[in-house]
């Protein structure tokens, strides 16, 4: 008889904080064994899409697997082909917009990181998407509770592992206290808002998503002690109804998304100015953003996280404008998730929900040609994108996103 496993959700009363435990009598679905012991070790890494890649061997072939804090169980890509052990298990995982699906358990076979050898690792298995071409799994906050300290790098293109528990006790910077609830729980303090807990999730790839439910509550709270909510809505840039956010369990529901330019926003000491978040349905998330403005050093014995941001500033002034058009996509086609409507684009004619046939002249068949694209684009400090777009009636037009200089017309989620 197949056992079924519950990846509990267990929400604060201000609906931010996460934890997603797993609980079995026969199979700890947690547990691996790492065989080497007193180990350093420095993994290449490529922070691309804002996701962090980095390679694993299994059966002399290497594969490209996620760094993601923010998932408490490893994961595989069932187009990947990684030969596994089916058991007879399966979970009821919940993602970052607060979907459920039953995902089937398996064992991996041995696996190696750098120098490490990992026996016994089990995985949730990930049905066929258009993100397949991104990568082949996924690697959790498991390998940080298996007291393996980890530092990410992205500037030097590197995340170093090791099991010394006293290694980085000389580094300085930023020290950020986390709650282990299967992922890490930190504290976060937003201007005008006041203060909750959000997960930091290296699988996300804004810098902070705001829980719609929570961003409801306070206003509403506000208003009953009839205090004004004024100077919070004045850092709204503009909102839609859409849905721009995808996790592993598909498209987040359709929600009013709020694009704030915050004046400040605190992760535990860490001060953001002018930080960019955004509203929708799921647990409140710091994701890799961040770390495009420091280091970051999680230490399972210390329960800590330690920024170095780089520059040794202290304080990162955010310059990008929030976005004008985020795309998402939606039955392996790239739309436009959300526009605002006082935005050039939408003057020019893009709306909600095109779908994108051609880039600067490129035919757009699959997501990450797309993705791809837009990647390589949006980092550079000016740009002008053409875009060929479709309508729900077959209408085909024509639209240029912009950059100048300080801007950030455009996301991709």
């Amino acid at each position: 008889m197949k056992k079924e496993i519950i990846i509990k959700t267990v929400v604060s009363s201000l609906m931010c904080m996460a934890v997603l435990p797993v609980f079995s009598k026969k199979i700890n679905i947690h547990d691996f064994t790492v065989t080497e012991k007193d180990f350093v070790d420095t993994i290449p890494i490529t922070f691309k899409y804002n996701k962090i890649f980095f390679p694993v061997i299994i059966n002399d072939h290497t594969y490209h697997f996620i760094f993601d804090t923010g998932s408490d169980i490893e994961a595989i890509n069932e187009s990947a082909g990684i030969d596994c052990q089916k058991l007879d298990v399966t979970a009821v995982a919940s993602d970052a917009s607060g979907v459920n699906k039953r995902k089937q358990i398996v064992r991996m076979p041995d696996l190696q990181i750098g120098k490490l050898h990992i026996q016994d690792m089990k995985a949730i298995v990930l049905g066929k998407s258009a993100l397949d071409c991104y990568n082949d799994g996924l690697i959790g906050f498991n390998l940080i509770r298996k007291k393996i300290l980890v530092k990410v790098d992205i500037s030097n293109k590197r995340m170093i592992l090791t099991d010394r528990k006293h290694f980085f006790d000389n580094e300085q910077g930023t020290v950020v206290k986390y709650e282990d609830q299967g992922t890490p729980i930190v504290p976060f303090t937003l201007s005008h808002f006041g203060s909750d807990y959000a997960i930091f999730d290296t699988g996300r790839v804004g810098l902070l998503d705001l829980n719609k439910d929570l961003y409801d509550f306070i206003l509403k709270k506000n208003t009953k002690k009839k205090k004004s909510n004024a100077d919070f809505l004045k850092q709204i840039v503009w909102k839609q109804n859409g849905t721009t956010g995808y996790s592993v369990n598909g498209n987040a529901p359709e929600s009013e998304i709020n694009y704030i330019d915050a004046e400040q926003l605190f992760l535990g000491g860490i001060e953001f100015d002018h930080a960019k978040i955004n509203t929708r349905p799921g647990f409140c998330g710091f994701g890799s953003e961040v770390l495009k403005y420091g280091s970051m050093l999680f230490n399972p014995y210390k329960k800590s996280m330690t920024f170095q941001p780089y520059g040794n500033t202290s304080k990162i002034n955010i310059t990008e404008k929030a976005p004008n058009i985020v795309f998402s996509f939606q039955k392996e086609k790239i739309v436009i998730g959300t526009i605002n409507p006082q935005s050039d684009p939408y003057k020019q004619g893009a709306r909600q929900g095109d779908v994108v046939v051609e880039l600067n002249d490129k035919a757009i068949d699959d997501v990450c040609t797309f993705y791809g694209m837009t990647w390589n684009i949006l980092r550079q400090p000016t740009y002008k994108m053409k875009l060929k777009l479709r309508d729900a009636q077959g209408n085909v037009k024509s639209v240029t996103v912009e950059k100048k200089e300080d801007q950030d017309n455009t996301s991709s989620k």
